[in-house]
């Protein structure tokens, strides 16, 4: 898991110096620093509805991982992973009614309002969608299969990278840098999925359980205590 972890950092890096060169030549200036924008108002609303709540998921995870009878950790595994739904929904929703008045609010370019609009709807609908995959990340990370997770990130940079280059060499422009996104959070998320079935790291059958509001509480209380540290 450390040298995963150490390779993934290496690999973000490298993307990051390979990626924004790679834009900056198809992309005039000021097309570029419309993206950063757009990524940072993206981010910054996932960070107001996340408030540390996909990060208890794992935590509370592990106290009921190796509880395979009970029906306590598929009750988890339900619950966090509706939280996850809602959140994204949120991220969703919230992005898209703001992309409306972002612009003139940010004095954008009258003539990029359009497009911000769509870029800024378009990532907020790739983050909802990433977090709703995030449940196979945390079901990994709670049986400590960090490496897994690590090296399909790395695989995730080359393929995301790959269809960032082909995007622009079609022409798609700014659309380029959603395709590359959508490639690396689906592919992320159905390999997480699909490695975590292989694993055998689901419930037993019959011990799913069903979501419940003492979980829901608990993951409630553990992320608040989280974000606010």
């Amino acid at each position: 898991s450390l040298v995963s972890g150490y390779a993934l950092l290496a690999a973000n890096i490298l993307y990051t110096l390979a990626s924004v060169p790679l834009a900056l030549h198809y992309l005039s200036k000021e097309e570029f620093g419309l993206w950063v924008l757009v990524t940072t108002v993206c981010n910054f609303n996932q960070i107001v509805v996340d408030l540390g709540r996909s990060g208890a998921i794992a935590r509370i995870l592990i106290d009921h991982k190796d509880d395979r009878e009970s029906t306590a950790y598929g009750t988890v595994i339900q619950t966090g992973f509706l939280v996850l739904v809602v959140q994204g929904g949120l991220i969703a929703l919230i992005g898209g009614l703001l992309s409306y008045w972002l612009p003139q609010w940010m004095e954008v370019p009258m003539v990029h309002w359009h497009v911000f609009r769509l870029l800024v709807i378009g990532q907020c609908v790739l983050l909802a969608v990433s977090f709703a995959m995030r449940i196979f990340s945390f079901i990994l990370q709670a049986h400590q299969r960090y490496d897994v997770g690590n090296y399909l990130q790395l695989a995730c940079f080359g393929l995301g990278f790959i269809a960032l280059w082909l995007s622009f060499e079609a022409g798609l422009g700014l659309y380029s840098l959603l395709v590359s996104g959508a490639v690396s959070v689906l592919v992320l998320g159905v390999s997480c999925g699909l490695a975590t079935q292989r694993l055998h790291l689901f419930p037993m059958p019959g011990r799913w359980g069903e979501p419940s509001w003492k979980a829901f509480k608990e993951l409630f209380s553990y992320g608040t205590d989280v974000f606010l540290a």
